[in-house]
């Protein structure tokens, strides 16, 4: 019985550890999803081999290859120019196959109020969203990092899709927006792609963090999902 090279039952192994993390991936193409329709843009920095990578991912982001996908903002930068470029809404998706100094410029653009994702080999990042490939062939980790990218993109757009532009009780339009802090008053102060601004929130009962419909000044409905 003739069995299969090494480096073929370690992808299939490395690949099954990436499937185990389906719910995350989602979670995290969601995420972004939001962060882009608050006007947010895709910070990607990459790492020795994955520096490649981190231009691929800001090329797919950019120029959508399936026809009703539109571009979003996305750019491959150097670890050293974040404190200066990136800013919320942005985000930050690090992809690095082996180990990095990376843990701590995570964890402080985490605090900088960005979005943090991480592509890596077995050793995960403290990033909001930490994806990870078991494997210890590099050329493995950078093929099923491949994987997980496109199919974050795709996600990404599917939930942009999904965004209802209408107001709920009206056939205006409205505005997504996110609550950065509650004020006195039923009132809060939110992000939206224009910038931030308070709103009446006595309609919602809604976190700081949330997203809501807005529409006329008033916070309409909660969005879920």
């Amino acid at each position: 019985m003739q069995t299969e090279p090494a480096v073929v039952r370690g992808r299939d192994q490395a690949g099954e550890s990436l499937g185990a993390q389906a719910e995350a991936l989602v979670a995290c193409a969601q995420a972004m999803a939001r962060r882009f329709q608050l006007g947010g843009r895709l910070l990607v920095v990459g790492t020795g081999l994955s520096t490649a990578d981190a231009h691929h991912v800001a090329v797919e982001f950019v120029h959508p290859v399936t026809v009703g996908n539109r571009s979003l903002p996305a750019l491959a930068v150097d670890v050293g120019v974040l404190p200066i470029m990136a800013q919320p809404p942005d985000m930050v998706m690090f992809v690095a196959v082996g180990p990095t100094n990376l843990a701590e410029t995570v964890e402080q653009a985490g605090k900088q109020g960005l979005l943090t994702v991480a592509l890596t080999g077995p050793e995960p990042l403290p990033a909001h969203h930490a994806l990870h490939v078991d494997a210890s062939d590099p050329l493995v980790i950078r093929e099923l990092h491949v994987t997980a990218y496109h199919i974050m993109w795709e996600l990404v757009h599917v939930f942009l899709k999904a965004v209802p532009t209408h107001c709920t009780t009206c056939s205006d339009e409205v505005e997504e927006m996110e609550i950065v802090e509650h004020l006195p008053g039923g009132l809060a102060r939110v992000r939206s792609a224009t910038g931030e601004q308070e709103i009446s929130i006595e309609l919602v009962d809604a976190a700081v963090g949330a997203r809501v419909r807005v529409h006329a000044g008033v916070a309409l409905g909660v969005c879920h999902g």
